[in-house]
């Protein structure tokens, strides 16, 4: 990840030349997690700062699959 200048010191390889070697299959991903890190981050900050009770109700949103959370609306009814 090196190289050596002409007068044989190592200089480090810029962050955008390693990323004009990714493939356009790894480049879609690291977009795609980027975009998903920027939504999530304010959403699970809030989640897990909230009080007991919001934290919970929070919490269940992101981790409760959809069958279950569907089938505990049905139940309510």
């Amino acid at each position: 990840m090196r190289r050596r200048s002409s007068t044989g010191v190592l200089k480090p390889k810029g962050r955008a030349t390693v990323w004009q070697r990714l493939s356009k299959g790894k480049k879609l991903i690291v977009v795609v997690f980027l975009v998903w890190l920027i939504q999530a981050l304010p959403k699970w900050y809030v989640a897990l700062t909230a009080d007991g009770l919001l934290s919970a109700r929070i919490m269940k949103v992101f981790i409760t699959p959809q069958s279950e959370s569907r089938n505990d609306k049905d139940q309510a009814q």
